[in-house]
């Protein structure tokens, strides 16, 4: 009787499975993906597809011993098609991207050690948010197998978008450059005013004083 209650009790103090619900996994793989996102320097195709691939980790787990577990080595492996070399070498020595996961009697949310603003973020929410349902990681092979997620479109974009703004830039100089010399020559107008001004009644006052002294 007495091992019976004992068990009883290991039972009720062992944690329990805890899915996480799927708004909370929406939230939380928008959090995470919003800061890998910031510090790997994620194109919007990389970010969406790491938002899929946080929010499906999220949604598989089911307690503290899925944390490590095959739904992780999953996720890892699947980032290893999204990110460049550069960046999935920062992604695994950066702990709470790389084990974003603890448990404590529940889930912890290890990026809230770094970043402990939940309101705070740095990029525009992925395209697919409120729109992915979650299940890629469920399939045989990897759905980002393949893909392309490397950096070239973003980097000519980026360069074409500098160059807009440099000729904006430029523009915008020429601009004031000009509004200064329509400054200038309008003062230099009034002063030629001035002086013809001057002239003038310096003029009408010479004549004024031949007339006196005649």
């Amino acid at each position: 009787m007495k091992h019976i209650i004992i068990m009883a009790v290991m039972a009720l103090l062992a944690p329990s499975a805890i899915a996480m619900t799927y708004e909370e996994a929406e939230e939380q793989a928008l959090y995470l993906t919003d800061k890998m996102c910031y510090e790997l320097d994620l194109t919007d195709d990389q970010a969406q597809a790491v938002y899929e691939i946080n929010m499906d980790y999220f949604l598989s787990v089911q307690g503290e011993s899925d944390l490590y577990g095959r739904y992780w080595s999953r996720r890892n492996s699947d980032l290893r098609y999204v990110l460049l070399t550069s960046q999935y070498s920062l992604f695994v020595v950066t702990d709470y991207f790389y084990k974003p996961l603890s448990w404590s009697f529940g889930w912890v949310f290890n990026i809230f050690k770094k970043y402990p603003n939940k309101s705070r973020f740095f990029c525009a929410k992925p395209a697919n948010y409120k729109v992915y349902k979650g299940g890629n990681n469920k399939k045989g092979v990897s759905s980002y197998k393949g893909r392309d997620f490397s950096k070239k479109a973003t980097v000519s974009q980026k360069n074409n978008n500098r160059k807009g703004t440099v000729q904006q830039k430029q523009s915008t100089v020429q601009q004031k450059q000009g509004s200064t010399q329509q400054k200038q020559g309008s003062t230099q107008q009034k002063q030629n005013t001035t002086q013809q001004k001057q002239t003038v009644n310096k003029s009408s006052t010479d004549n004024n004083r031949g007339k006196t002294n005649k």
